[in-house]
């Protein structure tokens, strides 16, 4: 009791002087307002006052009106500065207050620290300036005032205080003191065993006292109510938000997870979820492409629990009509008991005798467009799941998240396997295509190289015949026939030869892919007037495959033909070297240096084909260009030993 009457005038008396504080300044202000304003109409008068009787030097005048002046107490010192007229009237005068509060002139100056000075010119007309006056005056009797309102206001606070103590500690002593100074003697007489002489006396304090134990009561029920209840709901707040959480995350491994991953986030997010909701095993049931069957795909348990993926697997639709049609309709399947399954469901109730089920959730699982493609399914064997029904909404989520991440897997799949069976197909049409080129080349040079050196044969043998023949003119013409033919016979053996080179440079097949890309350097050197460089490191190659050299070949060939087309390059670098286990071919030019755009656009189909055939082989290739520098280009491919 003695602690709360301390802190009530405790505070009182913190308001009292706050009010007192502001009270103080707000007066201080008003006060040194209403100063300055009179110090300012008092130098403006003795300006104004000075102005005849200094124009006639009228100094008796001159004193009186100062004497006026200086009557208000707060003025205690005048000073006069002449300035015009003769130079006999030239002076500085000062009147300051003495110790009877008479003014008085005197020669010397005087202190004027801490006194509020007002400086007026005194004129007789606008263009005659006779000379100013200087007026000051003290605050003093200001600070007087405000000290004795402040101390006023002090009183007043203690007054205040006295009383509100002594007020708080009659009602305090009469409704507080009193009834507990009897409650103690009772609860001593009590633990003494003298209760029954006590409780007489406090009799007339039961009736109130039992009231306040039940109101106490009363209250603290409420409050332990409303904590509960407060305490429950930040719990569910709490595990909501931990939930979404928990679902943000598992979308995002599932944006982010590639194909041959998804699978494995599917489980993972199972097993999450299943923790979480505190179920004890859970599945993926997905819909057959023809939607004739159901199967389980995907599927976590409990350690100790038996999985079920086995037993469920191409289920014909139907079997289970109570919870398929309300999964086609979109509704999730709720099965807090065995009692809650419709005594139709024959099917289900068989499923749940020989799965032990105590609880089971089914959450219908969408891909895009709508379409109902199966369910994500939680179980519980030992006890029975009062399912939550704000979990419900984040699962149905978490369900349609697994159903289009499936689909851009099997979509995914697909294409991959198109490419691949198209990258298969290629290499096919590349080797085909090697081989009939082979085949051709072969041919034109053994057949056509025959036929045509048999012609030549023939041709100078008859040249021999005609030299048995008697000159004349017509034996002349004769001989220049036969040498255009036997001309015209070489170039067509040179014709061929080039174009079974073209069709299968044979160089390729005899010496290798090392001569093979220094010979194609030196021809295209030749062609285009490009010099280039060639550099052979770790020669001869003896793990490269005839695939992988022919396919290097003819990469090598389409990048001399675009450096020709579109670099516009006076120098090139070709380097063929053996690093690492794989096979590297690097191509540089100093030419204006190919795009990134070009590099990625579809309709290269140059820069396509070329990565095609490196990656039929398992090789890459890697392009960059710089403005006005240049283009490099690295292909490798993989070696292993020729079989």
């Amino acid at each position: 009791a003695t602690l709360v009457v301390v802190a009530l005038v405790a505070v009182t008396t913190l308001v009292l002087a706050g009010f007192a504080v502001v009270n103080y300044r707000s007066e201080r202000d008003a006060r040194w307002l209403e100063l300055s304003r009179q110090i300012n109409g008092d130098a403006d008068q003795v300006s104004a006052a000075l102005a005849l009787p200094l124009w006639n030097f009228d100094w008796p005048q001159i004193d009186r009106v100062v004497e006026s002046i200086m009557k208000e107490p707060v003025v205690v010192g005048i000073k006069l500065h002449v300035e015009g007229g003769h130079q006999r009237n030239q002076r500085t005068t000062t009147w300051i207050r003495d110790d009877t509060g008479a003014p008085r002139e005197i020669a010397e100056g005087f202190s004027t620290n801490g006194l509020l000075m007002e400086t007026r010119p005194v004129r007789v007309s606008p263009d005659e300036l006779l000379g100013n006056v200087e007026l000051f005056a003290s605050s003093k009797l200001l600070e007087t005032d405000l000290r004795r309102s402040l101390a006023l206001t002090l009183t007043r606070i203690i007054a205040v205080d006295v009383v509100l103590t002594l007020v708080l500690y009659l009602v305090l002593r009469r409704w507080v003191l009193t009834p507990l100074k009897l409650v103690q003697k009772f609860a001593i007489a009590v633990s003494s065993g003298n209760a029954a002489n006590r409780l007489p006396d406090s009799m007339h304090f039961h009736g109130e006292l039992q009231s306040l134990r039940k109101s106490i009561e009363t209250t603290l029920g409420e409050l332990e109510h409303r904590f509960i209840e407060k305490e429950r709901a930040e719990n569910i707040l709490q595990r909501q938000v931990r939930f979404e959480a928990l679902i943000t995350e598992l979308m995002g491994r599932f944006v982010s997870a590639t194909a041959s991953d998804i699978d494995e986030e599917i489980c993972n997010s199972l097993s999450e979820i299943t923790a979480f909701i505190g179920a004890e095993s859970a599945a993926v049931i997905q819909l057959s492409s023809d939607g004739g069957t159901w199967s389980v795909s995907h599927e976590w348990c409990v350690p100790g629990a038996a999985p079920r993926k086995q037993l469920y697997q191409n289920v014909p639709r139907g079997e289970s009509p109570w919870i398929e049609n309300r999964l086609e309709a979109d509704e999730e399947v709720v099965i807090r008991s065995r009692t809650e399954l419709p005594a139709d469901a024959t099917e289900e109730h068989r499923r749940w005798d020989i799965g032990g089920l105590k609880s089971v959730l089914h959450v219908p699982m969408r891909a895009r467009g709508g379409r109902v493609t199966g369910a994500v399914t939680l179980l519980s064997f030992s006890r029975e799941l009062d399912w939550q029904q704000s979990d419900i909404p984040r699962v149905r989520i978490l369900s349609n998240a697994i159903g289009n991440t499936l689909e851009r897997k099997y979509a995914e799949e697909a294409v991959f396997k198109s490419r691949e069976q198209l990258r298969a197909l290629t290499g096919r049409i590349q080797s085909l295509r090697e081989d009939e080129r082979t085949h051709l080349s072969r041919e034109i040079h053994d057949h056509c190289g025959q036929l045509l050196t048999a012609l030549k044969l023939d041709l100078r043998a008859v040249e021999r015949r005609v030299a048995t023949l008697p000159e004349s003119a017509a034996k002349q013409t004769l001989n220049d026939k036969l040498a255009s033919a036997q001309k015209l016979a070489d170039e067509t053996i040179g014709s061929v030869q080039k174009i079974a080179s073209e069709l299968r440079p044979g160089i390729l097949d005899r010496l290798g892919l090392a001569a093979a890309i220094q010979a194609e350097s030196s021809s295209f050197q030749l062609r285009t007037g490009v010099h280039c460089e060639c550099n052979i490191v770790g020669e001869p190659f003896p793990n490269i495959q005839q695939e992988q050299a022919t396919a290097a070949f003819r990469i090598f060939q389409e990048l001399l033909t675009n450096i020709a087309r579109h670099a516009h390059a006076k120098n090139a670098r070709v380097r063929l070297a053996l690093n690492a286990g794989r096979l590297v071919l690097e191509v540089r030019d100093d030419g204006v240096g190919i795009r990134p755009s070009d590099i990625d656009n579809p309709k290269s189909l140059g820069i396509l084909g070329i990565r095609e055939r490196a990656a039929s082989l398992n090789g890459t290739a890697a392009m960059r260009g710089e403005p006005g520098k240049g283009t490099t280009v690295v292909v490798t491919f993989p070696c292993a030993e020729a079989g």
